[in-house]
């Protein structure tokens, strides 16, 4: 199972620097793989294993164009956050702050805020990983990051509802 999410992050990141008509194709259906690796213990544990690279190669996708992709990338994190969450086993403080820090890039960027579905997905990894962290009595390091891309959200509503997830 780890050759194939390999596979799909290597794919993945030669169609995010591609330029072709298919990239965005490739790019989205390497991103639905990895977010359905989540959803089964064997799969999810290899990918857990890759954590770092894959929120890597959602950083380096953020600016997709492409709205499927910009969900799929949100659904990617928030079944990530799930699994980290669920298991003291599977929990890293350094997954989870890289997590915060590419939810935060997300809420920067307004292609991602427009969209209430994969805004609501964002929020929900958001809040399952704070969650988690002050559970286990710790704070994220990348907090003052995400108020300031709060702060910088377009609509007052979704802004609300973000800081009602901060304040837990």
């Amino acid at each position: 199972m780890v050759a194939v999410i390999c596979e799909a992050i290597k794919r993945c990141r030669e169609s995010v620097v591609g330029s072709g008509k298919g990239c965005a194709a490739v790019t989205l259906l390497a991103f639905r793989l990895l977010s359905n690796c989540f959803k089964q213990s064997g799969s999810a544990r290899a990918a857990i294993d890759c954590a770092s690279t894959i929120i890597s190669i959602s950083i380096e996708s953020i600016n997709s164009s492409s709205k499927n992709v910009r969900l799929a990338i949100a659904t990617v994190l928030l079944n990530m956050s799930t699994v980290i969450s669920q298991k003291d086993e599977t929990f890293s403080e350094s997954i989870a702050n890289e997590l915060i820090n590419s939810l935060s890039l997300i809420f920067e960027d307004p292609a991602y805020t427009e969209n209430k579905t994969t805004a609501a997905r964002a929020l929900l990894a958001l809040g399952t990983i704070l969650l988690a962290m002050r559970q286990k009595g710790l704070r994220s390091s990348q907090e003052g990051k995400l108020v300031t891309a709060i702060n910088n959200l377009h609509e007052s509503s979704l802004q609300k509802e973000v800081l009602d997830v901060l304040s837990v």
